[in-house]
């Protein structure tokens, strides 16, 4: 799963490795991941992909608890975010899950 898809670009890169990748955000933001996608991805490849809304905090129940990886890159751009980042986290995530977060 990738938290704050945006562009989409991590998740693309994802699929495109091979990846089944379920790209998460905010809702105003899927159109332009869906568009992304259909510019970016095969049509043969297009089923590794998953685009759904995502509010940490708030409706993280609503995927499953047993992803392999975490991915996000840039998504915290402010400290309030810190504890809804974090619930959401911990609900995602099994004994196995590797997380990879990046920022600048």
């Amino acid at each position: 799963i990738e938290l704050g898809s945006g562009t989409g670009i991590v998740g693309i890169l994802a699929a495109l490795l091979g990846g089944n990748v379920t790209m998460t955000d905010k809702p105003d933001t899927l159109k332009q991941i869906n568009s992304n996608i259909a510019v970016n991805i095969p049509i043969a490849c297009r089923h590794r992909l998953k685009v759904s809304s995502l509010i940490w905090g708030e409706d993280q129940t609503k995927f499953p608890n047993d992803y392999d990886f975490i991915l996000g890159s840039d998504i915290v751009y402010s400290s309030i975010c810190y504890p809804a980042l974090l619930e959401t986290l911990r609900y995602l995530c099994n004994q196995g899950t590797t997380i990879y977060l990046s920022s600048e």
